[in-house]
């Protein structure tokens, strides 16, 4: 089905901070994912389908119905066998028709107008089979046509991956030089599995309004399930500020969010570094060296980098 999501869908998606809400700053907004494809087209023509379009091969001229998507957490998936957790947005489109049309083609768009094309495809024998035959559906007036579009955020779900990053700076300085550890996504299952599942992946959104803190261990090592959350003793925790967003690059597919500790916040012998949205997020637990101290002299800064592709 990648072909069918357009390369502008892929760039709009760099703006998505939220699921039911907007996340960003104030003055750097998101967008909500249930806003993502607000509008729809039909069309009557034929051709190649292709990542880069905009619009369709012949669009009717009826006008795009809007719609919110719609989103339930209890619909959201855990799959510890398959390794992935995943949320549904659905939107669901309808017109009503004065004039015959022999619809062919479909879309997803942004906008009400203009060359916004999210998604596209033809109408198949079937819908769920992207090698299905294509058909056309004839419509005439006074018939009703509703379309309904499935669109799905996945996290891959590895138990805990080696990973190391490097902390510029004047030799000598506490922490600098690299730094080795294991990260992983994690759930809290404190909260219901949906819930869970969802601050997870809205930590892990491009524009996600979380934040950063290190911490340490209440009492022995941190849990190594992937689905545990890190144990944060709060009274040594300390959080960052997410200062800012950088600047998207379309066709990178990436957007990074710069995170800073300033000087007059110090923390000894860290063991984790956690990025959330309050009950699931991303781990990065020490462990060569195995703990990390900032002096309240130093100022710690941290790029968390989020990526995204078709499936």
């Amino acid at each position: 089905m990648s072909v069918r999501i357009t390369d502008y869908a892929m760039n709009r998606f760099a703006e998505v901070g939220g699921i039911l809400y907007g996340g960003g700053t104030s003055t750097d907004p998101g967008i909500q994912f249930t806003q993502f494809a607000p509008h729809a087209g039909l069309g009557t023509g034929t051709g190649t389908l292709s990542q880069s379009r905009t619009a369709l091969f012949a669009e009717i001229p009826e006008p795009r119905p809007y719609t919110t998507g719609s989103y339930n957490a209890n619909n959201n998936v855990y799959d510890p066998v398959n390794n992935y957790i995943e949320i549904k947005v659905v939107f669901t489109y309808e017109w009503r028709f004065t004039t015959a049309y022999n619809l062919t083609e479909f879309g997803a768009f942004a906008g009400q107008a203009g060359n916004n094309l999210l998604y596209h495809d033809f109408f198949r024998q079937n819908q769920s089979d992207p090698n299905s035959t294509p058909i056309v559906v004839s419509v005439v007036p006074g018939d009703i046509l509703r379309l309904q579009m499935e669109w799905y955020l996945r996290a891959n779900w590895t138990s805990e991956t080696t990973v190391n990053f490097v902390i510029n700076g004047t030799t000598g300085n506490n922490g600098a030089g690299r730094h080795d550890g294991r990260v992983r996504v994690y759930l809290d299952f404190g909260l219901d599995a949906g819930t869970a599942v969802d601050n997870a992946i809205i930590t892990l959104l491009p524009k996600a309004l979380s934040r950063a803190r290190l911490g340490k261990s209440l009492s022995g090592p941190q849990p190594t399930g992937r689905d545990q959350p890190p144990i944060l003793d709060e009274a040594i925790e300390s959080n960052s500020v997410l200062t800012e967003f950088l600047a998207y690059s379309n066709g990178t597919y990436r957007r990074d969010a710069r995170f800073v500790w300033p000087t007059g916040q110090g923390i000894t012998d860290a063991q984790v570094m956690v990025f959330d949205a309050g009950y699931g997020g991303f781990c990065f637990r020490f462990t060569n060296p195995s703990t990390f101290t900032k002096t309240a002299n130093q100022t710690l800064e941290i790029i968390f980098r989020r990526t995204w592709t078709r499936i």
